[in-house]
């Protein structure tokens, strides 16, 4: 028994339209520097614009007076019995400190000498609007290496003493610390899961897809080192359309091959393409993708799937095109990376343990998948339909992420 030639399009399609209600921002996050000094603590909270904006319907306030009262109706700070007030003579400020970010600097004044007694640092912020949300502490003290926190939604309170990380040396502490913010990173990511599944779609052998995973391996170990060593900064919120339209190309792409309609793919991309430029010009504000970009993507997605449909080695193509897909991701990893404050001087170990991590989340997911696959193959029917059902979702999550976040406006 097999599916019907005519019935995988409508399979294709259903699945398609399964992708709507996924959370297009996915990955919320948010990351804070806390520096101490004697009595006093300063803390400078990090977060996604749009994700401040979730809060305005909230507060009712403009973006930088919402976020500033919800960091401090969130974040606490206590010194045993006691608690650490907002310094009255500073007052917390919120800023835009990028085209994706936004930031608040708050300062606290503690009863006791920070460097004799237990801190507890709580942070509640954006969980009771999203449960996933994750929070990236960086502690800096003195001349100490920093200590990292993870807090999540069933982990708000951090307990621990400062003058234990007084003396600390570069250790197998900060590696692993790094490593499981990397695991933490990858697995959290939607759009990253995604990604490494339409890898799958696109070439269903282990040799294949050991030499695609190998390529974008590669592309994003590179474009995470660039990033994060400042040669290259690239802008977070177009890496982030770029994410999507990954997804959406490469997944598109394994339809064409397994239907044989490359060209009808091909064509479909640049309407769609032309589509979206027409929406962003008779757009009022300016977006994150703009005509020139879009006009790019549309030469490039011809040129790719057209070279793809009459290369006489498609795995060699397909490996190096998945290390160009990597140097975006890549970047996308090093958003996550930067924003925990990371100074130049003793940055490697940070670097090496977040990159293995990100590898040993990639590989976990892989693995499933493919065992998956394994599994899948001994029921024909169900593994075909299964085929068309994960290119359907996978292709419309990516053109879902990739509209979306191209159509946010910039914040100046």
């Amino acid at each position: 028994m097999r599916v019907s030639d005519s019935v995988k399009p409508i399979v294709f399609l259903l699945a398609l339209l399964i992708v709507p209600p996924l959370e297009a921002h996915n990955r919320s996050q948010s990351f804070s520097t806390w520096s101490f000094e004697n009595k006093k603590l300063d803390l400078v909270f990090t977060v996604k614009s749009r994700e401040a904006t979730r809060l305005q319907s909230i507060y009712e306030l403009n973006v930088e007076d919402s976020i500033t009262r919800h960091i401090l109706e969130t974040v606490k700070v206590a010194q045993g019995s006691g608690v650490c007030h907002l310094d009255k003579a500073l007052k917390p400020e919120a800023r835009v400190v990028s085209q994706a970010n936004i930031s608040v600097s708050v300062t606290f004044n503690c009863p006791l000498n920070l460097n004799s007694s237990m801190l507890d640092i709580e942070v509640g912020s954006f969980f009771g609007l999203i449960p996933s949300h994750t929070h990236y502490a960086r502690i800096l003290f003195n001349n100490s290496l920093p200590m990292e926190h993870l807090f999540t939604d069933s982990n708000r309170v951090w307990e621990f003493y400062l003058q234990n990380n007084h003396n600390n040396k570069l250790s197998s502490r900060t590696l692993l610390n790094f490593m499981s913010i990397g695991i933490k990173h990858i697995l959290s990511g939607l759009d990253h899961i995604m990604f490494l599944l339409a890898l799958l779609l696109m070439l269903p052998n282990l040799r294949g897809l050991i030499c695609l995973v190998s390529g974008f391996t590669v592309g994003h170990s590179v474009s995470l080192c660039l990033a994060t060593f400042g040669f290259v900064a690239p802008d977070s919120l177009r890496i982030e359309a770029l994410i999507g339209f990954t997804i959406a190309l490469a997944s598109a792409e394994s339809v064409g091959v397994r239907h044989n309609v490359m060209n009808q793919i091909a064509l479909g991309s640049i309407v769609f393409l032309s589509l979206l430029m027409v929406i962003l010009n008779f757009s009022a504000q300016e977006m994150t993708m703009s005509t020139i970009s879009l006009f790019g993507l549309m030469i490039f997605s011809w040129n790719y799937l057209q070279l793809d449909d009459i290369s006489e080695d498609r795995l060699s193509f397909r490996t190096a095109v998945c290390l160009v897909f990597g140097l975006v991701h890549g970047f996308g990893f090093a958003t996550g990376l930067s924003e925990l404050g990371l100074q130049s001087e003793g940055i490697w170990m940070p670097l090496l343990g977040f990159n293995l991590g990100v590898e040993i989340g990639q590989l976990l997911i892989v693995l499933f998948a493919w065992l998956f696959y394994i599994l899948l193959r001994g029921y024909k029917l169900i593994y075909r339909a299964s085929i068309e059902i994960c290119s359907g979702v996978v292709c419309g999550a990516g053109v879902y992420w990739f509209v979306i976040r191209s159509l946010t406006p910039l914040v100046r």
